[in-house]
């Protein structure tokens, strides 16, 4: 990661929204992993990994040839100020589309937030861990937890045991009435 720059940064568990790219990603690794190990299912080490590097290879063709919702182009189009396989020239106003994106944020921000309500959690304040696809007749929360520290990313710590806290997000906790 640091030979290429990448500065790594610690997400909550079980809040895939965080990082919401990479899960999407990952997600159209599987299905390319899943279709082409279905044609053709390897014997060896040395097939798996050709198996990999062509799910890999069709991902990363996919993603940068994969037209953007907001901007109505591909991001290949926009790199390469041109179509990757055909000699079709780019012209694009980067201003304009980044008016149209920040404007789509902003929609679906407002959209998003209008069913959210609002409460401002403080250490000592108790909490109900919500439960992770609880069946139908099991509780929804597990019993009060208090609050030991707020981080500012949406997060809270939770004293689980004496000398145990845990960090959640806020959309995985209640407040306890």
């Amino acid at each position: 990661m640091d030979r290429h720059g990448i500065e790594c940064d610690n997400t909550s568990v079980k809040n895939p929204q965080a990082n919401a790219i990479h899960e999407r990603l990952h997600q159209t690794v599987a299905g390319a992993l899943r279709s082409i190990s279905y044609t053709h299912t390897p014997r060896t080490h040395a097939e798996a990994a050709n198996l990999v590097d062509a799910a890999l290879a069709t991902v990363a063709c996919a993603a940068r040839s994969a037209l953007h919702g907001t901007m109505k182009m591909c991001p290949a189009f926009i790199v390469f100020n041109g179509d990757m396989l055909l000699d079709i020239p780019s012209i694009a106003d980067f201003e304009v589309l980044r008016l149209r994106q920040q404007a789509l944020i902003q929609r679906n921000l407002i959209k998003s937030n209008k069913g959210r309500v609002s409460h401002d959690y403080q250490p000592n304040n108790e909490v109900l861990k919500l439960t992770c696809r609880p069946h139908k007749l099991e509780p929804r929360g597990t019993c009060p937890f208090r609050i030991e520290k707020v981080h500012t990313n949406g997060a809270i710590a939770i004293r689980v045991k004496p000398f145990v806290t845990e960090r959640l997000n806020i959309r995985r906790v209640r407040p306890h009435k």
